[in-house]
């Protein structure tokens, strides 16, 4: 983390950014808490949008970053400024006033709630400055564990998912919305709790059980089939940079 992120955290082990290739599910555990910034340099700027009580925030400022964010559950916000964090209840209405202000913004599990994907990504395009680093994450509709699970998928979850992605869509959805270099991330490691919970929701079971330490066959069967097929992951997690053109209205 110290090395790629420009974090100073201790104790560290010199040896450890050479370490770390060789652990790939480590590595990427940790290049999802950061969500996969650039390294910050002075005055950077980054934008939480569904930001929660400011865990991913704080991370960010430890390496170097500004942290903004935007919260509409009003207990959440409060608590991440609680911690000190520049963070504004309400919708991403609230980045308007902010004008190519942005070098990074992250949405983790939120575009799937939103009214207006569309609309949404491009007042935050024009928030963000030529270059600006993108993340999303959010549930994936041609899913092996939808295409096992159907109307018991768990990551359907209405009636609180609004609007759901597959690759393609989301990589058209980018591009007109002013997004390039759209870069898509493999994460096998959620298959098997996706597919535990989706079978417990088949059963007629609460949908939050405590999770499983070892995932049935199947799950283990979709991570596999996953890292062949990436469309098929359970979730989409997307890197990509604000272009250089402004959005296209459609």
């Amino acid at each position: 983390m110290n090395w790629r992120y420009g974090t100073a955290l201790i104790p560290v082990i010199r040896a450890g950014a050479s370490i770390a290739p060789l652990l790939p599910s480590l590595k990427r555990r940790l290049d999802l808490r950061f969500r996969y910034l650039p390294r910050a340099s002075e005055g950077s700027r980054v934008l939480d949008v569904g930001c929660g009580n400011g865990t991913f925030l704080r991370w960010a400022q430890k390496a170097g970053w500004e942290p903004y964010g935007i919260e509409p559950d009003a207990k959440a916000a409060e608590q991440a400024r609680g911690i000190g964090l520049n963070v504004q209840g309400g919708s991403v209405e609230a980045v308007r006033d902010y004008n190519h202000f942005f070098d990074a913004v992250t949405l983790s599990h939120v575009i799937e709630h939103l009214h207006d994907p569309s609309e949404t990504l491009r007042q935050l395009r024009q928030a963000m400055k030529p270059g600006a680093h993108l993340y999303i994450d959010t549930p994936n509709l041609n899913s092996l564990g939808h295409q096992r699970f159907g109307r018991h998928w768990r990551g359907l979850e209405p009636p609180r998912h609004l609007v759901l992605f597959t690759r393609p869509s989301l990589t058209e959805l980018l591009r007109r919305t002013g997004f390039d270099e759209i870069r898509y991330i493999k994460r096998t490691e959620v298959a098997g709790h996706i597919h535990s919970v989706s079978k417990h929701l088949c059963q007629g079971g609460y949908p939050y059980p405590e999770p499983k330490l070892f995932p049935d066959i199947a799950a283990r069967v979709a991570s596999m089939r996953g890292l062949l097929n990436p469309d098929h992951l359970e979730f989409v997690t997307v890197v990509a940079r604000a272009s250089c053109s402004p959005a296209k209205r459609s």
